[in-house]
């Protein structure tokens, strides 16, 4: 325990002096990270036996997780696409629909509860992050390419159409980190669902097996998340930029 106490330590306080010496913001939030890390693990460690041995406790742990990663993405999310609504209902949909698939076809039983929520929460967590570079990328794209956005409102294009090309390539970048994961899986990481399966007595193949249907369960998840959000969030009525000025056609933006 002690060695990695140290070990913990040394590591955080690296990496926090590494980002000081660099100037990146708020590089104390490494250790506060790690703090929190570590508190949370110690609880969902004591619980968690609780949570496995009822399935109606297992779905009430989920919601609260789900309920923490709409409450992280929207702090993350900028000011003009933080909307709680379509995020809470991305988020579930992202996650809910392939997990409901793989417990419906048996491949994961509802009654292996821990594998559900093991699942289930990488799932969670893995579309929380999706959605917080969905909507950044969205922002940004958006802000970057106001004057292409009103040229087509100009030419007769309604907002979605206009921002078509904004929500594309942020869609594009937010499924791209799943996408290199399922990818380089095998070559380059060991996923934690494979080392865990094997920890916890699996063999390889049946290791190999549950990692493969986190996998896929990830990559659509992140797919129904960003067709969820940009449904709500790809046609914006208003910009963001050094101010605010409308996207109709008709009337001039602001002098900045």
């Amino acid at each position: 325990m002690i060695p990695s106490l140290i070990a913990v330590l040394i590591l955080g306080l690296t990496a926090w002096g590494i980002l000081t010496v660099i100037g990146a913001e708020k590089p104390w939030l490494q250790m506060v990270a790690l703090g929190r890390a570590a508190l949370q693990l110690g609880l969902l460690s004591v619980v968690l036996r609780w949570v496995v041995a009822d399935l109606r406790l297992t779905v009430l742990f989920l919601c609260l997780m789900t309920g923490v990663a709409v409450v992280t993405a929207h702090r993350r999310a900028p000011s003009s696409l933080a909307r709680p609504g379509p995020i809470a209902v991305a988020l579930a949909a992202g996650w809910v629909a392939p997990v409901l698939v793989i417990v419906a076809l048996g491949a994961v039983p509802i009654s292996d509860t821990s594998k559900v929520l093991a699942m289930s929460g990488i799932v969670i967590g893995n579309s929380m992050t999706a959605t917080s570079l969905l909507m950044r990328n969205l922002a940004s794209r958006l802000t970057l390419g106001a004057d292409q956005y009103l040229a087509w409102l100009a030419l007769g294009a309604t907002p979605r159409q206009a921002a078509r090309p904004a929500v594309r390539e942020a869609v594009s970048m937010s499924v791209m980190p799943a996408t290199d994961q399922a990818r380089t899986t095998g070559l380059v990481t060991l996923p934690g669902a494979f080392v865990g399966a094997l920890f916890a007595g699996s063999s390889a193949l049946e290791a190999a097996r549950f990692q493969i249907l986190v996998l896929a369960a990830i990559l659509c998840a992140n797919a129904l998340t960003a067709l969820v959000l940009t449904r709500f969030l790809g046609a914006p009525t208003t910009l963001l930029s050094d101010g605010q000025f409308t996207t109709r056609a008709s009337a001039p933006a602001p002098a900045h």
